[in-house]
């Protein structure tokens, strides 16, 4: 996974136009900070196996806070063309505690400027923040044990699933009438495998990327079926922020210009 999408994007004479558009749009407070501290935060939740944001453990273990030579993916590469075209550093701050759910209070508390990471746009997290466009539409993808009679979302209601806290999988099954004692928390998606492999819970739900991804290391587990309809990524930011447009602006670009497809083609993401 390399840094070339970044360098390829701004290459491309629109970013050098959009750059100054960009900043002519954005009001004072959110541009003021940012081009005061000299650099644009991105909280993000790291995942090995997600081509989305990652540790690059050629650089070592993951530290407090890094840049662009501590973590790799999608939305790295996306974030480091952003903070590039506003004229500051990229600064990433993984948060510290394994889950989702500390993503928002993480950016509400002003640790950072924006949520970078594969974060789905849910109406739960609406009610808090807003979003950016959608840059990716994901699909959900219910795994369990081979063997395992579940074909459909009817069939999981005496279940048990292992889901990551905060996760817009933990939402949706909240809000489909699952008990939080039917939950078993894990870290990472790695985990809910696992889980369901040795038989601590029946089944886990996951971005159907990410799950095709594993699942061949998993010879025990399979995909039983996929939820209906989409979850769209976007980027986050606390209501009222003025980088709204301008993170949209950037997407509408990149989609235009081709060069979204080249980051996502670069990590081996599907669409």
């Amino acid at each position: 996974m390399s840094r070339l999408s970044v360098k390829h994007a701004l290459s491309i004479p629109i970013f050098v136009i959009f750059s100054f558009i960009c900043v002519g749009q954005l009001d004072a407070s959110s541009l003021a900070d940012i081009t005061a501290k000299g650099k644009l935060t991105v909280i993000s939740y790291p995942h090995q196996d997600n081509p989305f944001v990652s540790v690059n453990l050629e650089a070592g273990a993951m530290p407090k806070v890094g840049t662009v030579d501590n973590f790799i993916g999608a939305d790295i590469d996306i974030m480091a063309t952003f903070a590039e075209l506003l004229g500051v550093e990229l600064e990433i701050r993984p948060i510290t505690i394994p889950s989702y759910g500390e993503l928002i209070p993480s950016l509400l508390r002003g640790e950072g400027d924006i949520v970078a990471s594969s974060f789905s746009i849910t109406d739960a997290r609406l009610k808090l923040v807003e979003f950016s466009d959608p840059y990716f539409e994901a699909r959900m993808a219910v795994v369990v044990l081979k063997g395992s009679k579940v074909k459909t979302f009817e069939d999981l209601s005496d279940k048990r699933a292992a889901l990551t806290p905060g996760s817009s999988q933990e939402e949706l099954m909240l809000a489909r009438g699952f008990s939080s004692e039917q939950i078993r928390h894990t870290d990472f998606m790695r985990d809910s495998f696992l889980a369901v492999v040795e038989g601590d819970s029946d089944f886990t739900v996951v971005d159907a990327q990410l799950a095709e991804r594993v699942s061949s290391e998993f010879k025990d587990a399979k995909i039983a079926f996929y939820m209906p309809g989409d979850s769209g990524y976007g980027f986050a930011v606390p209501k009222g922020s003025d980088l709204l447009k301008s993170l949209n602006l950037l997407i509408a670009k990149l989609k235009e210009s081709g060069e979204l497809k080249r980051i996502f083609d670069s990590y081996d993401i599907a669409r």
